[in-house]
């Protein structure tokens, strides 16, 4: 990987959709508690645990969805420095409407297994395949997958012409 990080694009959460989602959620944790503190017995252990763990996906959007995602000539990276997908490491971009994908965005094929890692609301990696996009905008999503398709084609282009005698 060399060292151009020359932004080309880049794919964020809007305010709005920001607070959308932290409200959800927030209120969902709200609401875990007042079931299990109104309700008894086994119903209230199961309602009560869930509670931590919807305040916790709350704590974790909340800090993923204030990073962006860049489009970079190397790839696509973190706005906090992690590394998403080298573009040499992607083998296929599925956009299309009926992708396993996330809302508003794309997932990718990867050439080689990356390890797991997840940034909720925005990106998320898991073995070959990278999904981005959730709290972000369609707009954003389709704009970032049509540069996405340009500068995989600029590389394979130029990776042919290295190869050719």
């Amino acid at each position: 990987m060399t060292e151009d990080r020359r932004i080309i694009a880049s794919l964020h959460v809007t305010p709005a959709r920001r607070l959308t989602g932290l409200t959800v959620l927030a209120s969902l944790t709200v609401l875990c508690v007042i079931i299990a503190v109104r309700e008894s017995g086994f119903r209230a252990l199961l309602i009560g645990a869930l509670a931590p763990g919807a305040a916790a996906l709350t704590i974790s959007i909340w800090r993923a969805s204030g990073h962006q995602i860049l489009l970079t000539p190397d790839g696509l990276f973190d706005s906090n420095g992690t590394i998403i997908a080298e573009l040499a490491d992607i083998a296929r971009i599925n956009d299309h409407i009926l992708a396993v994908r996330p809302s508003n965005g794309l997932s990718l094929a990867l050439t080689a297994r990356k390890g797991a890692h997840w940034a909720p609301g925005l990106w998320w990696r898991w073995r070959r395949t990278v999904g981005i996009g959730g709290l972000t905008s369609a707009k954003q999503g389709r704009d970032l997958a049509r540069l996405l398709h340009d500068q995989l084609a600029q590389h394979r282009a130029t990776r042919m012409a290295k190869d050719r005698p």
